[in-house]
């Protein structure tokens, strides 16, 4: 079996990093990966990383398009025919089926996709099909109407409510799709414990709208003072937020106390969360600092409020930070506070709770379920040509340009690829 991803490209990123670590898992079970990104913005470690065990291409080698062009929003080249032959030859001659982790990698596959090979994709996350509230635009219609046509076995979950969220959606559609964790490398972590009782607190991740919890540290920094007490946060990543974070940090005047790093290589994700009291933020981050053995407190999704459900090792299912669960919230700053506060002993018993719970999403996992879903998919097709690729697009820069107004110029990009 020869599986082709078809991906926007390779910035660190959660869906990024999963896709080295799976495919690295599907070498070592003989299976052949090849790479397609539609845009050339990687990551060169871990470009360099997914080399060792997948094929790469880029599509503008297999596009007639203007050079001016590849420069624009990745999705524009929807509209820029193929070099069949090229593409035939090189890439999908041996390819028995294609994975496309996003709605628009699923629409990139389509159109590559001339052998007719299952295609498969992943709720990655809660939100990457739920287009109802754009029906008014072509392309919410458009992206909504995808998803009924993709076969049930051919979704991958990575946690109970997104499958869940999804089946009342689509009329249960999905009962017998499969649920894998979004894994994660453990044995390299795995060593000392890197948490120390101290005040620094640290985020890794991009710096989205939905991550508020990069606006609720600010303001939890500012509480500490405000009881005499002293707090550090650093997040180190990169995002349409950043301006407005560090306005916020300005305006309170805590420059020495909250910091907002460039992004980071991966590479270095271990030595930045090191020695600090905790983390706090989602995703892959939360599990991997947890597997270092540091107390990983959860950002919830869109939670407007100063609150969390807890630590990582506080909850059990592969759902832990979405914000329809039903967990009791509690607010950020007494989790820190009860952290400072307990004895050495108690700190370190935290720790040991946030390794051990980073074993339920052991890669090694993930893998095996991935493959079950492979197996277990069908073909489907989905027909679109140039003209409503075109009006799709159309639809995109609209909704985006007045959503922007709407918000007085704070930025939100459907069209991020």
């Amino acid at each position: 079996m020869k599986i082709l991803f078809v991906y926007f490209g390779l910035p660190i990123g959660g869906i990024e990093l999963f896709i080295v670590k799976i495919v690295k898992r599907l070498k070592k079970k003989n299976i052949h990966v090849k790479v397609l990104f539609y845009s050339n913005k990687v990551d060169k470690t871990l470009l360099e990383e997914l080399k060792v065990n997948a094929d790469i291409y880029f599509l503008d080698d297999y596009l007639y398009i203007p050079d001016f062009v590849k420069k624009n929003k990745a999705v524009f080249k929807l509209l820029f025919p193929i070099k069949v032959n090229k593409i035939k030859r090189d890439i999908l001659n041996d390819i028995s089926h294609i994975h496309a982790p996003d709605v628009f990698s699923i629409f990139f596959s389509c159109k590559i996709n001339l052998l007719k090979v299952p295609v498969t994709t992943g709720v990655y996350h809660i939100n990457e099909f739920n287009f109802n509230k754009f029906n008014a635009y072509f392309f919410g219609r458009k992206m909504g109407n995808l998803l009924k046509l993709i076969p049930g076995m051919n979704v991958l979950f990575f946690n109970e409510i997104s499958k869940e969220f999804y089946n009342q959606e689509y009329n249960n559609k999905f009962t017998n799709a499969y649920i894998a964790p979004i894994g994660v490398e453990l044995e390299k972590y795995f060593g000392n414990f890197s948490g120390v009782q101290n005040d620094r607190i640290v985020s890794i991740g991009r710096l989205t709208p939905w991550k508020m919890y990069n606006y609720h540290m600010i303001e939890v920094v500012k509480k500490f003072n405000d009881l005499g007490l002293s707090l550090r946060y650093e997040s180190y990543g990169d995002g349409i937020e950043r301006k407005n974070l560090m306005n916020l940090v300005k305006q309170l005047k805590l420059e020495k106390q909250v910091f907002f790093h460039n992004e980071i290589p991966y590479s270095l994700f271990k030595e930045k969360i090191n020695n600090s009291l905790m983390f706090i933020g989602a995703g892959t981050a939360l599990i991997e600092a947890s597997a270092c053995g540091i107390p990983s407190l959860i950002g919830i999704e869109n939670e407007q409020k100063a609150l969390s459900y807890g630590f990582l090792h506080d909850t059990n299912t592969y759902s832990y930070q979405e914000k329809q669960l039903d967990f009791k919230m509690l607010d950020i700053k007494d989790f820190i506070l009860k952290l400072k506060n307990s004895d050495l002993k108690d700190y370190y018993e935290q720790c040991n709770k946030a390794r051990n719970r980073s074993k339920d999403f052991d890669i090694e996992k993930s893998s095996m379920i991935f493959m079950q879903m492979i197996q277990s998919s069908e073909r489907w097709t989905w027909k679109s040509n140039w003209i409503t690729n075109l009006l799709i697009l159309i639809s995109l820069i609209k909704h985006e340009l007045l959503y922007k107004i709407k918000k007085n110029g704070k930025s939100f990009s459907l069209t991020r690829h």
